[in-house]
């Protein structure tokens, strides 16, 4: 086995540790059997709106990096960008330790258009950082209203809102100011997807009968979502329920409920994956649109 190889297993080797470790610290902080009790008792018919709310989110996220494309002379039509969307999202979850989704779209539109690596792969950096941005806005949003008791946080959420989206605009200006021609569509387009998001969320905290005080567990999710980006874990499997885990212990949350919530989430998300399972068999079927492969 080459060098590479071996850094890239010890790499997955301890994203996984990382991932059991905290799912043992969730596991041991909850009663598993009130958890499978939330969901015996569950409204399952929520689970449709909220797969289908989810993959619309998805949806507007891959329109978003379709006009990211657009800036770098890179046209493709709409359905070829959703079947490689989807198969970045399948090998997202089949490669969490691998080169992953992104890796895979930036080699593909490479391959396909010839255009430069360097080119494509901030691409994909910016588009990350808008979905980020995103969530780092909704959050601040909720701490405003969630924190407004708390004249500290509240102040410090309330000035953290105009610096992060100032701070985005002007790495975009310093570094890639071509992108600014799209910043005000793609921010909204990350802000719509995310906010679906957390229409999923709620509707997952209806599934397991929480009816009130939906503020602190968006915000504990858009906390999550944060903490799951970092590639500390697999897939951020452990690392999200851990963080709502603690979420729930600091807000006074119901941690059943909690961790019940993000272990649905993933679920979602992970099923929502598989729907690119066919290009993966097949990833000739990705382009049809006549282009050389």
């Amino acid at each position: 086995m080459s060098k590479e190889n071996t850094i890239k297993l010890l790499k997955l080797l301890l994203k996984i540790s990382v991932s059991s470790v905290a799912l043992y610290f969730v596991f041991r902080s909850v009663n598993i059997r009130d958890i499978f009790k939330i969901i015996k008792n569950s409204d399952y018919w929520i689970l449709f709106p909220t797969v289908l709310l989810y993959l619309i989110s998805k949806y507007i996220t891959a329109i978003r990096f379709q006009l990211f494309l657009k800036v770098i002379d890179i046209n493709i039509p709409d359905s070829l960008n959703f079947r490689l969307y989807l198969l970045g999202m399948y090998y997202n979850l089949l490669l969490p330790g691998g080169v992953g989704g992104d890796g895979y779209k930036v080699y593909y539109l490479h391959k396909l258009f010839k255009s430069p690596l360097k080119n494509l792969l901030s691409l994909s950096i910016i588009d990350r950082v808008s979905g980020m941005v995103a969530i780092l806005l909704l959050g601040e949003i909720c701490a405003v209203f969630l924190f407004y008791k708390h004249s500290v946080l509240f102040y410090l959420s309330l000035i953290s809102l105009p610096i992060t989206l100032a701070g985005y605009w002007g790495g975009l200006y310093l570094f890639y100011k071509n992108y600014l021609s799209v910043f005000n569509k793609t921010n909204i387009q990350s802000l719509s997807g995310q906010l679906l998001q957390v229409v999923c969320i709620i509707l997952l905290l209806l599934l397991v009968n929480v009816k009130q005080d939906y503020l602190p567990y968006v915000f504990v999710f858009l906390v999550s979502s944060i903490v799951a980006a970092f590639p500390f874990t697999i897939g951020g499997i452990g690392a999200r329920e851990l963080t709502f885990l603690y979420g729930a212990e600091y807000l006074n949350l119901d941690m059943n409920a909690s961790v019940t919530v993000s272990m649905l989430f993933y679920l979602i998300t992970a099923f929502s994956s598989l729907c690119g399972i066919y290009f993966g068999i097949f990833p000739e079927k990705v382009n049809v649109e006549g282009r050389p492969n």
